[in-house]
């Protein structure tokens, strides 16, 4: 898909109820318990509809039947190869790694799309192999693809330093029930990184009748499978991940109440980035729990603005370690409402579905602010050059963030011109679409391009975006048609351009060797002639068709692909 303009024309006072996604962390924790007690996979209740828990439910649906109790004792005579394909999900392929490989008697191909192939995994394959297991690479060392041959591992003693990605931790934790000295995790005295996300590991094995104890030092699994694991206990929880959006919407837009129709409130939620609440009543967005299981928010404008002033002299600054997802909401929302801002601890967003602390330095740029990311960790007072600060540390820490060495992100009230036509890109990001589509709120319209990357964790988001007031629209389409666009969804009328787009450029030969279509907006409305046109794909090693339609020129100001 090319892309959408998204234009917010809400007015005035609107309520909109928003039916979050379960959690996609613990649907994927969940389903690995599952496959790995011999449950049905399916049968979890509340499992979220998109694309990372799809693609792992259909990897696990081609195990064999049994689980990993009925393989250990009963290891067939040979191997059993097997291809897995587990799509862009860096939880579902880091897990379903460590699955397979405990798995004896499979013989495993595990591959995934190009963006996931980017991502590393070395730090697990080396627990792994530490633990026994048989695995290579199919390409560069450190990256998808691999080959596993499933083997009933040992376990043991392992060190891990803190600072690697705690799906790689989760990822052994899930499985080391079944390995047979079970397993102790060392950190080597460093905090381990995005911590509450061990806790939520923790929680779900211990539902299922695992024993298996975490802290900050290390971690300590038990042998003895998962006795009691049941379908219920392991149904995941609203995400609170996709609750920091509207949190964000809200303080962008306080005429707007929103209701969650199901929260679970932080005090009893297995997620971490459930502190989402108590970080934006820091800004002005307060949460108001209702007997029936629903929750509403409230944005006071007098406290929002009240933050913003104060920041201008001494910018908040939040600990964002132990909740990394909620950094691109939270950035975006702090930007738009004028609320000066340092985020510690944000190393690891590195390594995430982008490169999102530079996605958000880039895309924040095209509407207006110029995000800060130091060039070397720990230089953070080199920029800050502020007597007082006001440091909102999560979890609650006593010691100022100077002690924190990591990479952060801050906006200090630097404004940098824009262009009328500047388009966002997604990065192939679910959290960089969802976070940057909040900025039409405050500026006149916004264009987006690949937007259906929300797919991989919240398909309906762009549908609940429309029913708040945005309206939707393929790129080309003038706003004046918007109000006749709402029968068709978003990505029906972009298909439907998609489909117009193609057939005009095989009428005209503009077809590429493979039979894809060269031409489309942006490539038609650089051009003023049709010499230009045609020296174009000249320089493009193409031959130039003997008549060609002049290309379809834009109105003035519309943004481009």
């Amino acid at each position: 898909m090319p892309g959408i303009q998204i234009i917010y024309r809400n007015k005035e006072a609107k309520d909109l109820h928003v039916s979050l996604p379960t959690s996609k962390s613990m649907a994927a924790r969940a389903l690995v318990i599952a496959a790995a007690a011999g449950l049905d996979p399916l049968r979890i209740p509340d499992l979220p509809v998109c694309d990372d828990t799809e693609e792992l439910s259909a990897a696990i649906a081609k195990l064999p039947i049994g689980g990993l109790k009925a393989a250990i004792a009963t290891p067939p005579e040979r191997p059993e190869a097997r291809d897995f394909y587990l799509g862009s999900g860096g939880t579902s392929f880091r897990f379903f790694t460590a699955l397979a490989a405990s798995w004896p008697g499979l013989d495993s191909r595990l591959s995934c799309s190009e963006a996931m192939a980017r991502r590393p995994v070395l730090p697990l394959i080396s627990a792994l192999r530490q633990s026994g297991a048989e695995i290579s690479f199919e390409g560069k060392e450190g990256y998808p693809p691999l080959r596993s041959e499933g083997h009933h591992l040992p376990g043991g003693v392992l060190k891990m330093p803190g600072r690697v990605s705690s799906q790689f931790c989760t990822a052994l934790m899930l499985v080391a029930p079944y390995w047979k000295d079970g397993i102790r995790i060392d950190f080597g005295g460093e905090k381990m990184v995005s911590f509450p996300y061990i806790r939520m590991t923790e929680r779900l094995m211990r539902g299922a009748g695992a024993m298996v104890e975490a802290s900050p030092e290390g971690i300590i699994v038990k042998p003895g499978g998962y006795p009691s694991a049941g379908y219920e206990a392991l149904a995941p929880e609203p995400d609170w991940s996709a609750a920091a959006f509207f949190y964000a919407f809200a303080l962008l837009d306080p005429k707007c109440r929103i209701t969650f129709t199901c929260l679970t409130p932080p005090s009893e939620s297995a997620q971490g980035d459930s502190r989402c609440a108590e970080i934006f009543d820091f800004v002005g967005v307060s949460t108001r729990y209702n007997p029936d299981g629903s929750a509403t928010l409230i944005c006071d404008e007098a406290k929002c603005k009240a933050i913003a002033d104060l920041s201008k002299t001494s910018p908040l600054e939040f600990d964002m370690e132990d909740t990394p997802d909620m950094v691109p909401a939270l950035a975006v929302a702090l930007c738009l409402s004028g609320i000066r801002f340092v985020l510690h601890g944000v190393d690891h967003l590195r390594h995430k579905e982008s490169d999102r602390l530079e996605a958000l330095r880039l895309e924040l740029q095209k509407v207006g602010y110029a995000l800060v990311v130091p060039p070397t960790p720990g230089t953070a007072d080199d920029f800050l050059r502020h007597e007082e600060r006001i440091p909102f540390i999560l979890p609650d820490d006593p010691e100022h963030p100077e002690a924190n060495s990591g990479t952060v992100l801050a906006w200090l009230g630097r404004h940098v011109p824009t262009a009328e036509n500047e388009t966002i890109e997604t990065h192939t990001d679910h959290r960089m679409a969802m976070s940057m589509a909040l900025s039409a709120i405050k500026r006149p319209y916004i264009s987006m391009k690949n937007p259906e990357v929300v797919d991989k964790s919240f398909p309906d988001y762009f549908t609940i975006l429309a029913d708040a007031g945005m309206e939707i629209t393929p790129f080309g389409a003038k706003a004046s048609r918007a109000g006749n666009t709402r029968k068709r969804s978003w990505r029906e009328q972009l298909e439907a351009s998609d489909r117009r787009l193609a057939e005009a450029a095989r009428r005209q030969g503009l077809l590429t060797p493979e039979g894809e279509p060269v031409i489309n907006r942006a490539f038609t409305s650089r051009h003023k002639s049709m010499k230009q046109f045609a020296r174009e794909l000249r320089r493009r090693g193409m031959r130039p068709p003997k008549a060609v339609t002049p290309p379809a020129r834009l109105r003035p100001g519309h943004p481009t692909i």
